[in-house]
């Protein structure tokens, strides 16, 4: 019969309690320190301090750049990937033949600082001529960024359309029906609809109330006209597009919201009266009316019409913008007598039980100019002295200032990072925080620039030395290699 020694039995169990302990010790520190790495911490050898990193990405556009933290180079050129320490650092990317481009860059713990949007400028760009035009009339870009319109004369019925991803291409001469525009009046643009072809614009002669066409840019043939189309013409007219679709209109006239098809031909359908504004987005329809007296947004759906948002102050002269970024809805009401922007997040969700609040509000003197950038993460708001950005991602406020002493006379978005400022004749390109300020070239003060998508060129416009002529010029952003 086998006996166990009590004295060994007793020690085996304590040395396997002990390995258990100290291998359920080591399992917990060991699960500790990668919980600390994912959190962005770490272990300075030569301090024995710990270290809260964050973690900085960075790419950059139309080359690949070096990367220089407090002048210090990096080892690796963006796209880079950086764990720095929290605390407060000069970012500088470099490439050869390209101007500088720098930030400030605040580095916290545990946190994502993503830069994908540099653009690199080179030292000389280079422009050259297109086309002269000798009465050059509306100038506009698609939303795609592929596409520019040119009227050649202020009232010419024919059009040129340069294609942006081709620059060394010619033109493609378009014109428009004279049963939509007779060459009587002007023509401006409205907005370009989602397919990046049609083209709403407004149609003004003298002592007239205001038409409207949509242009086809591919087919002109096939452009419409919304002349006797029941609209109930009157000299307040504003027509926008539904959703952006060609085919789908919103009127207000004669303080009268209704909305048009113009595929069916059918007669203009009566929404809401009492109207000053409105505007769809994400099929929505937002519209400013009177209510007892006082201004309200109100949001449109089957079963009719629901409060999004009012206020003792809100006046009926408001103009409303719109737009998405991550999934999230924001409006923007400007109200022109008082000088205020409201901003309205998620109005589609409000109803009458539960009106929507102004998340954020600007306050200007003298707004001129309101408007969000492609993709819809920043929205404008601007003043003949001032700019001020809303970021929504970061939830910062910038304010920037002019270039030079006289007021700005034009600021609008570029792309979705950059604003083009045009002023004192000279086309100024800046980051939506104003950092990296470069002046591109002289310009037109009356017009704007355009980026082509690719960010390789801009197309801005110079009044020649012969009056009334102008010229259409591209510059190459990119270094000579």
């Amino acid at each position: 019969m086998h006996h166990v020694d009590p004295d060994n039995h007793r020690q085996r169990v304590i040395i396997r309690g002990s390995m258990y302990a100290i291998f359920s010790a080591l399992l917990v520190a060991v699960t500790f320190l990668f919980v600390l790495a994912a959190q962005g911490y770490d272990y300075d050898r030569q301090t024995g301090a710990i270290i809260h990193n964050g973690l900085v990405m960075l790419r950059s556009k139309p080359v690949a750049a070096e990367v220089y933290i407090n002048g210090s180079k990096e080892s690796s050129n963006t796209p880079a990937r950086l764990a720095l320490p929290e605390g407060e650092y000069d970012l500088e990317l470099r490439a050869k033949g390209y101007r500088t481009w720098s930030h400030p860059l605040k580095v916290v713990g545990s946190t994502l600082h993503w830069y994908s949007y540099p653009l690199l400028i080179s030292q000389s760009p280079v422009t050259s001529p297109v086309r002269i035009y000798d009465d050059m009339g509306i100038v506009s870009q698609s939303l795609n960024q592929n596409r520019l319109l040119v009227q050649t004369g202020v009232r010419a019925q024919t059009f040129d359309r340069y294609d942006l991803s081709a620059p060394q291409a010619s033109p493609v001469r378009l014109r428009m029906p004279e049963a939509i525009y007779d060459r009587t009046g002007n023509l401006s643009v409205v907005e370009w609809a989602d397919n990046n072809r049609h083209v709403l614009l407004r149609h003004e002669k003298p002592n007239s109330t205001p038409n409207y066409l949509v242009f086809d840019t591919e087919q002109p043939g096939r452009s419409v006209s919304l002349k006797n189309r029941q609209i109930a013409n009157h000299p307040d007219l504003q027509v926008t597009l539904r959703d952006g679709d060609w085919n789908r209109l919103l009127v207000v006239s004669d303080q009268t919201l209704r909305t048009i098809d113009i595929a069916s031909n059918s007669p203009a359908r009566i929404l809401a009266r009492n109207v000053s504004e409105a505007i769809s987005f994400d099929g929505s329809i937002y519209a400013v009316s009177d209510i007892n007296d006082r201004a309200a947004i109100r949001r449109y759906t089957e079963e009719g019409w629901v409060l999004v948002y009012s206020n003792p102050q809100l006046k009926t002269e408001l103009v409303l913008r719109a737009s998405s970024y991550e999934n999230e809805t924001q409006l923007a009401a400007w109200d022109k007598t008082a000088g205020l922007v409201y901003v309205i997040a998620n109005p589609q969700d409000a109803d009458d039980d539960t009106p929507a609040r102004s998340s954020r509000v600007v306050k200007l003197r003298d707004i001129q100019n309101v408007g969000f950038a492609p993709l819809g993460r920043f929205l404008m708001v601007r003043s003949p002295d001032k700019v001020v950005v809303l970021d929504f991602e970061a939830l910062s406020r910038y304010q920037l200032l002019p270039s030079t002493d006289t007021p700005t006379s034009s600021v609008r978005w570029l792309d979705e990072f950059r604003l083009i400022e045009n002023s004192n004749d000279k086309v100024t390109m800046m980051d939506f925080d104003g950092y990296n300020r470069a002046l591109i070239r002289s310009s037109d003060p009356n017009r704007t620039a355009y980026l082509s998508s690719d960010k390789r060129y801009i197309y801005s416009i110079r009044p020649s030395a012969k009056t009334s002529q102008s010229i259409l010029e591209l510059t190459n952003l990119r270094a000579s290699p």
